[in-house]
């Protein structure tokens, strides 16, 4: 769908902007693409190398987080990923691991497919276990849902908070309940170490 593929080099590359032309987004549709920028915090009574250890291993996250339906694991740095919350819709996306930081509590990715941009988790200790901050700031590559987003961003948003929600539920239950596997600690499952 217009995705530039091969080495793209500038600063303009990883926007999808390249000498001046919207690699990726088609000419008919680009006044519709709707930026998204997702903020969450939770807060989870459990040590944070625990919290950073399950958010590393994005292949069991469906053990945990009801609306992640499927994590197929590529290789160690790239996961291809199903999502469903209440719209009647899968997001479907590739992973792609960019900073693992277990010392600063800092996890990010590159998100391609039917959204396309940033996510990033930022543990820290808190008071009584830790603090985790999740931001996305992606855009959205499917033409239906940037042509219905004028009337029904209240819907993505809410469908946002609701994935988060059963997110942070699910993994309290999940480090509750010690199901964190044996080598939980080891983080270079998924991102690869700064």
């Amino acid at each position: 769908m217009g995705v530039t593929r091969g080495p793209v080099n500038g600063p303009r590359a990883a926007s999808g902007i390249i000498d001046g032309r919207d690699t990726v987004c088609p000419p008919s549709m680009r006044h519709f693409v709707q930026r998204y920028r997702f903020r969450s915090t939770w807060r989870i009574a459990a040590p944070v190398q625990d919290v950073y250890s399950a958010l590393s291993v994005p292949v069991d996250y469906p053990r945990w987080w009801p609306q992640v339906r499927e994590v197929r694991m590529v290789d160690p740095e790239h996961h291809w990923m199903v999502v469903r919350s209440f719209l009647p819709y899968d997001l479907t996306y590739m992973l792609t691991a960019e900073i693992a930081d277990p010392a600063n509590g800092i996890l990010q990715g590159h998100v391609d497919g039917d959204i396309i941009g940033r996510v990033r988790w930022q543990i820290d200790p808190g008071s009584s276990g830790c603090e985790v901050r999740f931001e996305e700031r992606v855009r959205v590559q499917v033409d239906l849902l940037n042509v219905l987003t004028p009337i029904a961003r209240i819907w993505f948003d809410a469908n946002h908070r609701l994935m988060m929600r059963d997110g942070l539920i699910g993994l309290r239950g999940y480090i509750g309940a010690g199901s964190l596997p044996a080598d939980a600690h080891d983080s270079q499952r998924w991102m690869r170490r700064v």
